[in-house]
């Protein structure tokens, strides 16, 4: 990342994803428990992300660019960009298939 990380996660499979304000998504191999080699990124956000969540094997960003971006944590494959009425700060997963966001 080039500047604050906005967000973490730890995914089942025992990797960390990591967010910033730079709209980059980084996987982070673990070695000893702390972040090692990091093994997968991309950019799917023109600004910083606010918050990173996972329901199973998706992940969701959320960004001041007004948009939703999930993605499979193990290809970084984008499975769906949804534009949002508005910058976004947060948000939940409320089961499989439901996801809640909150902005300003």
């Amino acid at each position: 990342h080039s500047g604050i990380i906005s967000s973490l996660l730890f995914l089942p499979s025992g990797q960390l994803v990591s967010a910033g304000e730079d709209g980059r998504v980084v996987v982070w191999q673990l070695v000893g428990g702390k972040p090692g080699k990091a093994i997968k990124s991309m950019q799917p956000h023109k600004s910083a992300i606010t918050c990173l969540c996972a329901s199973q094997e998706t992940v969701a960003t959320v960004s001041r660019d007004g948009t939703l971006t999930l993605f499979d944590p193990s290809s970084m494959d984008i499975i769906q960009t949804v534009p949002l009425l508005e910058a976004v700060e947060t948000a939940v997963f409320l089961d499989a298939q439901r996801l809640a966001v909150a902005g300003e």
